[in-house]
C-alpha cells in the first residue's frame, strides 16, 4: 500500500525544506505461524519527486520502538532491491571521510580545502556511483559542494578557486541556490568577515545534513 501526502514547506536562507511529519503504521488482519518470530521486517518508503532532488526523506522510529540494530533506515527509491540498509553499515562503506577529525575547525579555510579533496577522492573512487547508488551520490555531491563553498566562499564568482573534476556535476539544491545571485547574499562581499559568516552557515548545514541523513555525529 502507498499513499501521497502534502507536506508544508519551510523557508530557509537559501531555499526551503519540508516540515517533519509523524505517521502511524497499523496492520489489519492476522496470519498463522507455528513459530512466531520476535520481529518481521517491513519495508517503508519515503520518496520526493525528482524535481526536488535536494530534499532527502529520512525514516526514524519513535522512542521505545526498534528497527534493525536500533538504527534508523535511510530512504531508498522504489527501484532499489532488498530492504533499506542499516545506517550503521551504510555510512562506513560509502562515506569514509566521516566522521570528521575531532579537531576539525569549521572556521579554517585549510580544513575545508582538505575535506574537499577527501570527498572528491571518494566521489571519484566509483565512476558508476551515480547510477548504482544515486541516493548516496546525491548526498555525497551535496556534501562536496558545501565543503567547496566553505573552502572558497567567492565561488562561483571571480577566479579565486580551483577547478574540480567535472564528473562531480554542479547540481543539487544547495549549490543551485548558492550560485543564484538572488539567493546568495554574500556574492558581492569578499571580506574576511563575510567568509567567516559563510563558513559558519555552511557548517550548520553540513552538520545537520550528516546527523539527519546518516544519524551519526559529524565529528569523532
Amino acid at each position: 500500500m502507498s499513499t501521497i501526502v502534502n507536506i508544508k514547506t519551510i523557508p530557509q536562507p537559501h531555499g526551503f525544506t519540508l516540515n517533519e511529519r509523524t505517521f502511524t503504521l497499523r496492520f489489519h488482519g492476522d496470519t498463522f505461524a507455528q513459530d512466531i518470530p520476535e520481529y518481521i521486517p517491513v519495508r517503508i518508503f519515503a520518496q520526493v519527486d525528482d524535481k526536488w532532488a535536494g530534499l532527502f526523506p529520512v525514516v526514524h522510529t519513535t522512542p521505545g520502538e526498534r528497527l534493525v540494530r536500533n538504527e534508523p533506515l535511510t530512504a531508498v527509491s522504489s527501484a532499489s532491491h532488498g530492504f533499506p540498509r542499516c545506517a550503521h553499515f551504510w555510512w562506513q562503506a560509502k562515506f569514509p571521510f566521516l566522521p570528521l577529525p575531532q579537531g576539525f575547525q569549521p572556521s579554517s579555510a585549510h580544513e575545508w580545502q582538505r575535506l574537499v579533496k577527501n570527498i572528491e577522492r571518494d566521489l571519484l573512487a566509483d565512476p558508476h556511483l551515480s547510477n548504482t547508488d544515486p541516493e548516496c551520490y546525491v548526498l555525497m555531491r551535496d556534501l562536496f559542494w558545501m565543503a567547496f563553498v566553505a573552502a572558497f566562499p567567492p565561488f562561483p564568482y571571480g577566479t579565486n578557486w580551483p577547478r574540480w573534476n567535472t564528473y562531480i556535476s554542479m547540481e543539487g539544491d544547495f549549490i543551485s541556490r548558492w550560485a543564484s545571485k538572488d539567493a546568495n547574499v554574500f556574492c558581492h562581499d569578499d571580506s574576511p568577515d563575510a567568509h567567516g559568516a559563510v563558513r559558519e552557515w555552511v557548517w550548520e548545514q553540513f552538520s545537520t545534513t550528516v546527523e539527519e541523513m546518516l544519524s551519526i555525529p559529524v565529528t569523532h
